[in-house]
């Protein structure tokens, strides 16, 4: 979208514009918010600012600035987040048959026969099922079974898992549900709503990425599923997803839309149910007894991460927990890319999805590292980067940008990324590639490490970010805390700070080591520590030193 369009349809004049950072523009208005004129938007970016601070101060990007003006977001930039891998997916070849006996399984759940009709279900004589067919523009993508002797499903191998129902939709809010049967329930009870049902119940959520454009039309979304623990947990993650300023959660009567028309619900009372969705946002100011029992599980004994995949740094860090963020830093040549290739090959194989920014090497050759490291081999065949693609392929992700990158768009490409293919992880590699207003580049990295802490308690993710030493600083000589480049926000504020460190060859000789990991701070566990490896040329792989190389390396440093 074009920021200057967007702002003179919205009836925003402007004087003249100023030379932003880089050769951006910008402009001051009114404040929407406190109305006075000091309110700053970079017409490139759409990043906005009231310098009114004692009053206001309200700051974000392009996509908060069309909330700020009371608009459905819509995106500033195209989106560039590439998988590495796409799923081939294949066009059921099935004959929908229709019979009585669909209409006559169905009747017993209390459904019509022209609900039935309307959404084309047929049924399988061989294997005595229902037959629910999901198309998406009159074409058929995907197709569900369902017997009629047992409750049992399956699916048409290899077809895209759509939303079912999505072509009986027409209006511009949508109802989400957990099952076929509860969309047509929905569909008896409210024939102008839009409803649809997701493919394979709440613990898979590819639809979401394969109906993404689809998606992006509504202005609000029930997330009507199931009224147990289970559904309840999913519809926070689909939420996260799908953005919570448009979505809301429904509470049913009975466990589902077709338990409560079994049971005789009135149409008023679901109805009821619709208009009292809890949005997302509804409460802010909670008593500590309504976490009483969410915290006899959430101690700090549990409070542990995905694996790292380096022993000792999981007994330092408990692992990669979500909500938090991690920064890295280490000398030119430390080996700090190849250890976060490292630990993004390890998560990829605990079945994390990753998303990686690298603005200094081409996706081509950071993908190179990657296979080096995963096979451990420096040449690796035809064979083996194939098994890479499809052993760990589909959950991995890059950023298509080089050299530098807006704060803006950054933030934007992650909310993408994280919302429409479930990210886990991101990686940005590294920090000297990101933009900021050299006019008042402390407090533009203090934002900023404020926005990439909330994103990922937001989103429910984990962000790993390198950023240099101080320029000047000897490579042999080992940075500190308060060596990494930029505001001191930056580390203050990560939960994490690591540094990747290449030995001399003296400390070589003493440690029997190639490199150490310090851990600089560890905001939940408190412990800080080195962590010797090895490094094998070969493989490109680190190694943590092993015990008898320590002993070894005690023994010599006592004969000394």
């Amino acid at each position: 979208m074009d920021i200057r369009r967007y702002l003179s349809g919205k009836g925003v004049t402007w004087k003249r514009e100023i030379s932003g950072k880089q050769g951006t523009k910008e402009i001051i208005i009114n404040c929407p918010n406190c109305g006075k004129p000091r309110f700053y938007i970079n017409l490139d970016t759409g990043m906005y600012d009231c310098k009114h601070m004692n009053n206001c101060g309200i700051s974000g990007n392009f996509y908060k600035l069309q909330q700020l003006f009371g608009d459905r977001p819509q995106r500033a930039y195209e989106s560039n987040v590439q998988s590495v891998s796409y799923k081939n997916y294949k066009k059921p070849k099935v004959e929908i048959k229709k019979t009585d006996k669909a209409a006559e399984f169905l009747s017993k759940r209390m459904i019509k026969s022209e609900i039935v009709e309307q959404y084309k279900i047929g049924f399988d004589e061989k294997s005595q099922a229902i037959i629910f067919p999901y198309y998406r523009d009159k074409k058929l993508e995907f197709v569900k079974y369902r017997s009629v002797k047992e409750k049992k499903f399956w699916r048409e191998k290899d077809a895209a898992p759509i939303l079912f129902g999505m072509d009986n939709v027409e209006s511009h809010n949508l109802i989400i549900v957990e099952g076929e049967i509860d969309c047509l329930s929905i569909k008896q009870y409210f024939n102008d709503m839009g409803v649809v049902s997701v493919p394979s119940g709440v613990s898979d959520n590819t639809w979401i990425e394969l109906c993404w454009e689809w998606l992006e039309q509504f202005d609000k979304i029930y997330l009507g599923l199931d009224n147990d623990e289970a559904g309840a947990d999913a519809i926070n993650k689909i939420a996260h997803r799908l953005g919570k300023w448009r979505c809301y959660e429904v509470k049913w009567s009975m466990k589902d839309a077709n338990e409560c028309l079994i049971n005789g619900v009135d149409r008023r009372t679901m109805f009821d149910c619709i208009l009292k969705a809890r949005d997302f946002y509804h409460n802010k100011i909670k008593s500590s007894l309504e976490y009483k029992d969410e915290m006899k599980s959430d101690n700090r004994v549990s409070r542990k991460g995905a694996s790292t995949g380096i022993r000792q740094l999981d007994n330092i860090l408990r692992g990669w927990r979500s909500k938090e963020w991690t920064v890295w830093t280490g000398n030119n040549g430390s080996g700090k890319t190849t250890f976060l290739n490292q630990v993004v090959n390890n998560n990829l194989k605990n079945d994390r999805k990753q998303c990686m920014l690298s603005l200094e090497l081409p996706i081509r050759n950071l993908l190179n590292w990657l296979i080096m490291n995963y096979t451990g081999l420096e040449i690796y065949s035809d064979m083996q980067s194939d098994d890479f693609f499809d052993s760990v392929g589909n959950n991995l992700y890059f950023m298509n940008k080089s050299g530098h990158i807006e704060v803006a768009e950054l933030l934007e490409l992650m909310e993408t990324a994280v919302r429409k293919y479930g990210i886990d992880d991101f990686f940005i590699d590294n920090m000297a590639g990101i933009s900021f207003d050299e006019r008042n580049m402390n407090d533009e990295q203090r934002k900023f490490a404020i926005s990439i802490d909330a994103f990922a308690k937001d989103y429910d993710c984990h962000v790993h970010i390198v950023i240099h030493p101080r320029k000047g600083l000897n490579d042999e000589r080992r940075p500190d805390k308060v060596d990494v480049m930029g505001s001191g926000h930056l580390t203050n504020l990560a939960w994490n700070v690591i540094l990747v460190h290449r030995l001399s060859e003296k400390e070589k000789k003493k440690t029997y080591a190639d490199a150490v990991a310090e851990v600089m701070k560890n905001r939940e566990w408190g412990t800080l520590e080195d962590i010797y490896f090895n490094f094998y040329e070969e493989s490109k792989r680190f190694v943590e030193t092993t015990l008898d190389e320590k002993i070894e390396a005690c023994r010599d440093i006592f004969n000394d």
